[in-house]
């Protein structure tokens, strides 16, 4: 994945595969767009730059841009491009919201519940079964196989949980990366080129 930053020059813009909004889409290369944008970088070199973007994202000639571009039209590496002289970017389906903890597994343990249910299965027993200990029974087999499809549930629940937070700290470190870096380089406006700019400065601001 290839890091850029410079001033963006010979802008073009394509139309895309249109979307509502790319964090309608997967997250990736082959999800759907609202355009393609091409830029070259002054002072350079030759190489042109195409980066998928949604409708709110705009170059104009000469702004002062960044990002990552993927090696390949068919890569699975993020990209993403920033206007840092009009501050908007194409970041927003990396800021993922901070994913819903599930609630703790039920099973068998709410007492007034669990009461209830095994009087009605004691009744309902002795009823229809003979006997107040059938029923007991069943409620003590219900119980079992109740228990054992929440636990199951609540496991499937907590690993959708633990990708999610994964997904989201990684995107948020990835996004942290990007920002300390772009803010550590300076772009000289007569040449284009990167200057570096003193650490203790970057920490100031």
């Amino acid at each position: 994945m290839g890091y850029f930053h410079g001033i963006a020059i010979d802008v073009k813009k394509e139309s895309g595969s249109h979307t509502d909004s790319l964090a309608d889409a997967d997250i990736s290369n082959d999800a759907a767009y609202a355009a393609v944008w091409q830029f070259r970088l002054k002072g350079q070199g030759a190489d042109v730059f195409k980066i998928k973007t949604d409708d709110g994202f705009y170059i104009f000639e000469s702004d002062e841009i960044a990002g990552y571009a993927p090696a390949s039209h068919d890569s699975k590496e993020k990209e993403c491009l920033k206007n840092i002289s009009k501050s908007v970017d194409t970041l927003g389906s990396y800021r993922l919201s901070e994913p819903i903890l599930p609630a703790g597994r039920r099973g068998v343990g709410y007492i007034v519940t669990d009461i209830i249910v095994c009087a009605v299965f004691c009744i309902t027993g002795n009823f229809f079964i003979g006997g107040y200990i059938w029923g007991l029974l069943a409620f003590v087999l219900f119980a079992i196989w109740n228990d054992f499809f929440e636990r199951s549930n609540f496991q499937k629940a907590m690993k959708k949980y633990e990708a999610d937070r994964a997904k989201k700290i990684e995107y948020d470190e990835f996004i942290a990366s990007f920002e300390r870096r772009v803010a550590s380089e300076k772009i000289d406006e007569n040449t284009g080129l990167i200057t570096k700019t003193e650490l203790n400065q970057i920490m100031q601001n």
